[in-house]
C-alpha cells in the first residue's frame, strides 16, 4: 500500500478555500476525495461514496469559518469522515440489511479485484480500531499525533494498534499466498514511527 504525500495541497490554496474560491476548493477536493473513498472502503462502509459525499458537505457548509493549517484541515475531514462512519455503523444496526439478488455477468465482474480492492478487503478483516488506525495511518497518510486526535486515542494507543494491525495483516497475507503452511508471517516494516 502506497502511502499518499503527507499534505497534496497547500496552506495557499487551502486559504483561497477558505475565502470561497471555487478553482481551490475543486483543488481540496481533487486530492482528498480518493483518500476518503479508500478511508470509507478499508473500513467496509457500506455506501462509501454516500459518506465522502456527507463529509464534503458538511466541509462546504464550514469551511468559510475554519482556522489552521493543511494538517489542521487533514486530521478535520478524516474526524467527520470516522464521525460518519460511526453514525453509519449505528443506523445499520437499527435497520435489518436487505437481500439483494445479483446477477451471474455482475458477479463475474465484481470478482476481478485489482491490487487496491484486494488490500481493502484485506484491511475489512482486521478489528474496527485497529482497521481505522491502519487506514489513517496508510490510506490517508497521516502521522500519529493526527490519527491519535482523529480516534481520541493517544499516540502509543495508535502506534501499537496500527502495529497490531499490520502483523495482523502480514498474517492474512502469508496464509492467502501460503495455504498450506503454517500461521508464521512474513515480516512486516513498522509505520508506526513518532511522526
Amino acid at each position: 500500500m502506497a502511502q499518499l504525500e503527507k499534505n497534496p495541497i497547500s496552506d495557499e490554496v487551502l486559504a483561497r478555500a477558505v475565502k470561497g474560491d471555487e478553482r481551490a476548493i475543486g483543488v481540496i477536493w481533487t486530492a482528498w476525495n480518493p483518500p476518503l473513498l479508500r478511508f470509507f472502503r478499508g473500513r467496509n462502509a457500506v455506501e462509501p461514496d454516500d459518506l465522502a459525499q456527507q463529509v464534503w458537505l458538511e466541509v462546504a457548509k464550514k469551511l468559510p469559518v475554519f482556522v489552521g493549517d493543511r494538517d489542521a484541515f487533514r486530521r478535520w475531514i478524516f474526524t467527520l469522515a470516522h464521525r460518519r462512519l460511526i453514525d453509519a455503523g449505528r443506523a445499520r444496526l437499527r435497520r435489518p440489511p436487505i437481500a439483494v439478488q445479483v446477477d451471474e455477468a455482475v458477479d463475474d465482474a465484481t470478482s476481478q479485484v485489482d491490487d487496491l480492492d484486494w488490500a481493502l478487503s484485506l484491511l475489512q478483516q482486521l478489528p474496527d480500531q485497529q482497521a481505522t488506525a491502519v487506514s489513517l495511518r496508510i490510506l490517508a497518510g497521516m502521522p500519529v499525533p493526527d490519527v491519535a486526535a482523529v480516534m481520541g486515542k493517544q499516540p502509543g494507543a495508535v502506534r501499537a494498534l496500527t502495529h497490531r494491525g499490520l502483523r495482523r495483516l502480514a498474517v492474512l497475507i502469508h496464509r492467502q499466498e501460503n495455504p498450506e503452511a503454517g500461521v508464521t508471517p512474513v515480516p512486516v516494516l513498522s509505520l508506526t514511527s513518532r511522526t
